[in-house]
């Protein structure tokens, strides 16, 4: 829909006042530069974000960012968890006894997999096009981040440490490959730098109520039951399990937040997807019929004059 509206008369500077404003709307889609939009493409490929361009303070009000959030607390606490014990972790397996060089070879088998997370994200999002990636690839985060704790729970020797440690690297990695783009497909690109420092509150919660709430105080306590010295290492898988075992149950509450996400904003199924796109980009559509009442009413408001 094009509406032009022109006033008689000059100005001194032409042959009136000219106000022209575009707004293509085609199956629930809307651009006011006049292209249509694509509701299968994210917004860095050209699509428009969900719930609009948000402000800060009116995107930490909806209920989209209260289920981003408490799933980030929890799979960045428990990669932190991870990261931050996994020394004590070794040694735990290790009969209490420090090894450097072991503890050193974990650490590189979660950065490792922190990395292959990041790229492997990356390399996934380039080539599956569907909108929806995001908000799956961040559930399939959370998944991975469970699957790995419930792996360190019941783990019996330090042999197969790397395997969930690994597993947790990965998680963690694509958990911050994807929580960027997710935010800015959900609120949009001018406010994302300050929705995302909101968003960075999560891991430092998780840390705190994860590794030193919960797995600390496990720790001390199986530390203490076993009469260990103030300097020397809990022994045996009694240390960590309870703690993990915790992790995991909250591990699937994170699966349920990132699911209960991409049902809320893209639909359970996928032939609901284009139908809860275009529900909720018809918002946009009336904000922008708006804006042109608004064009129209200013441009006949405005007085011509003779030159």
């Amino acid at each position: 829909r094009n509406v032009t509206i022109e006033n008689g008369g000059g100005n001194g500077y032409g042959n009136g006042h000219r106000v022209e404003t575009k707004a293509v709307r085609e199956e629930g889609n809307i651009n006011l530069l006049g292209s249509q939009v694509d509701e299968n493409l994210s917004v860095g490929e050209g699509g428009e974000p969900i719930l609009g361009n948000l402000s800060v303070l009116e995107a930490v009000q909806t209920s989209e960012f209260s289920l981003v959030f408490t799933a980030c607390v929890i799979i960045a606490g428990t990669g932190l968890t991870v990261i931050n014990n996994i020394e004590q972790i070794y040694e735990a397996f290790n009969e209490g006894k420090e090894d450097e060089n072991g503890a050193a070879t974990y650490i590189s088998v979660l950065a490792l997999g922190s990395g292959l997370g990041r790229l492997l994200t990356g390399g996934v999002a380039s080539i599956w096009k569907a909108r929806y990636k995001w908000s799956l690839l961040y559930c399939i985060s959370s998944m991975i981040m469970t699957v790995g704790a419930i792996g360190l729970s019941w783990l019996q020797s330090r042999t197969y440490l790397a395997i969930p440690s690994f597993l947790c690297g990965f998680a963690f990695g694509m958990l911050w490959a994807s929580i960027v783009p997710l935010s800015r497909d959900i609120y949009g690109i001018p406010n994302l730098a300050g929705i995302y420092s909101a968003i960075n509150f999560a891991p430092m919660i998780g840390s705190l109520a994860l590794a030193t709430g919960i797995t600390g105080q496990l720790y001390d306590h199986e530390k203490r039951r076993q009469n260990r010295g103030e300097n020397d290492a809990c022994i045996g898988l009694d240390c960590f399990q309870t703690a993990f075992l915790i992790l995991a149950g909250l591990g699937i509450v994170s699966i349920g937040c990132t699911y209960a996400l991409y049902c809320k904003i893209y639909g359970c199924r996928p032939s609901q997807n284009n139908a809860t796109v275009q529900h909720r980009e018809n918002s946009a559509i009336n904000a922008a019929d708006s804006k042109d009442t608004t064009l129209r009413s200013i441009a006949f408001d405005t007085p011509s004059t003779e030159a």
